[in-house]
């Protein structure tokens, strides 16, 4: 990091400080309701029968397995937003003070002679520079398409919308909702949802071009699954200051996004009109900070409507009936997902660990009690009905050996 960002976060927390709150503050902007739709779903969670969110228990029903799995995962995922956030603030900050390094650098080894550049590192660390900053875009990236699928999560289990919770995207979302306000089918529609979908529509419409989100979805895809494209940079005049032959004493080389993360490196050029529109336009940091920015602000700005319909539904259930068997599946209905690991780690003779000597935050007693995972309540997981959902139960399995 950079000293400035050092001595910000090195002063001294509050007294009877919450840490995560006060280190957040200093990293970025707050997220305050995402903290508080976090906490009414944890406040609702039943730690003796009927366990899970305890107004989902409908009279009648047999959900519990279910309820429970829906229940964790969507509070899972409400928590797991801040993490996200910070761990995005975190690689911003590297970001910037590799990008420092490097930009001095370049400007001490670089040389343009009959319009090549020619950068000449003296070492491995300075070669790898570029290497460390393209880690903490890359990790900007994927920590913010994280945010938002775990947002997407939160949804489905908010709005109570028949999606697999577990398995769905921001993207899945955003095109139910949008079937949801277009679809012409006459079947009763849930007001709800529907003025939920109308909201996200609009905290998402820009007037700045097309769609950031599919663009930021693309770029992690490339990221994870797809070929590397190759890096542009633009090299440009960094001082007034001229050398002896004229040309400008130091240099510094601009980083530049790609336009169309997808597309193969052929095919991005096949487009490219003109050719210098391969990539965007802009400076990397200053898509990656207004990335960071829109994000943050969406995440926010639903979480509060998110915690507002929270509310309304434990008030009056019947605002949405929750669909649990729709949002989380039965094992045989995808059993690669629920494959039990066979891989025990590269240290063979190892003990598994104590677990009286596990550190967890308070919230996590309440999820076990919640899942009845304590010793007192998890024999409820052998009862029928309920063991059909743990995973690697040979009776269930699509093919019993």
């Amino acid at each position: 990091m950079r000293s400035q960002d050092v001595e910000r976060l090195s002063e001294h927390f509050s007294p009877e400080p919450d840490p995560q709150i006060e280190s957040e503050l200093r990293l970025g902007p707050s997220i305050p309701n995402a903290h508080r739709l976090a906490a009414l779903i944890h406040d609702d969670l039943a730690v003796g029968p009927p366990y899970g969110v305890r107004w989902w228990a409908t009279p009648g029903t047999e959900h519990t397995a279910c309820r429970i799995f829906v229940s964790d995962y969507l509070y899972s995922c409400t928590v797991s937003i801040p993490d996200h956030l910070r761990s995005v603030h975190l690689h911003w900050l590297e970001l910037l003070a590799c990008s420092d390094r490097e930009r001095t650098v370049f400007g001490e080894r670089t040389t343009i002679r009959d319009g090549r550049v020619r950068f000449r590192p003296k070492n491995p660390y300075e070669y790898l520079l570029g290497d460390l900053t393209q880690i903490h875009a890359d990790g900007i990236v994927v920590a913010l398409s994280s945010a938002l699928d775990c947002l997407a999560a939160s949804i489905v289990g908010v709005i109570a919308a028949p999606l697999n919770i577990e398995l769905t995207d921001f993207n899945e979302v955003r095109t139910h909702l949008r079937n949801l306000l277009t679809s012409k089918k006459r079947r009763r529609k849930n007001n709800l949802q529907t003025e939920f979908a109308q909201r996200l529509t609009s905290f998402i419409a820009t007037r700045n071009g097309p769609d950031w989100i599919k663009w930021m979805s693309n770029y992690r895809n490339m990221i994870v699954h797809r070929a590397r494209r190759t890096e542009f940079h633009e090299v440009v005049e960094d001082t007034a200051i001229l050398a002896p032959d004229g040309l400008p004493a130091r240099w510094r080389h601009a980083a530049h996004l790609p336009r169309h993360p997808l597309l193969s490196e052929v095919e991005a050029f096949l487009v490219a009109e003109p050719l210098g529109a391969i990539c965007l336009a802009e400076e990397a940091n200053d898509t990656l900070c207004g990335l960071i920015g829109r994000t943050t602000s969406l995440i926010e700005a639903v979480s509060g409507v998110l915690a507002e319909i929270w509310t309304a539904r434990r008030g009056d259930p019947t605002l949405a009936r929750q669909p649990l068997s729709r949002q989380w599946k039965r094992p045989e209905h995808k059993p690669k997902e629920r494959e039990i690991s066979e891989f025990l780690g590269f240290a063979s003779k190892a003990e598994p660990i104590d677990p009286t000597k596990i550190t967890q935050p308070p919230s996590f007693e309440k999820r076990m009690l919640a899942a009845a995972l304590d010793d007192g309540q998890n024999a409820i997981w052998a009862t029928a009905g309920m063991e059909e959902f743990v995973p690697g139960n040979k009776r269930n399995s699509p093919d019993p050996k």
